[in-house]
């Protein structure tokens, strides 16, 4: 940060949940929201509601429907944990 002249203190946060387990949830979420509010200059009072941010207008996807190949990949394409090629 200090190349760029800025503080770095003022641009890393830190956010910890000791009793949670390694994933995307609601806290999480929660708290990179305003992260990404503050250093993207976004307007989280378009997505809050009495105070809090709501997240009533999200679709979950099903992993289904994440799948690009639905399980059939191209016949060119590297299959999945295959090592690259050098």
């Amino acid at each position: 940060y200090g190349l760029y002249g800025q503080d770095a203190l003022a641009q890393i946060e830190n956010a910890h949940f000791s009793d949670e387990k390694h994933d995307y949830g609601p806290s999480k979420r929660m708290a990179v929201y305003s992260f990404l509010a503050k250093h993207l200059a976004l307007d989280l009072e378009q997505v809050t509601v009495g105070g809090k941010i709501d997240e009533s207008f999200v679709t979950v996807e099903t992993e289904e429907e994440m799948l690009v190949f639905k399980g059939k990949y191209p016949a060119d394409a590297i299959k999945p944990n295959t090592p690259l090629p050098k």
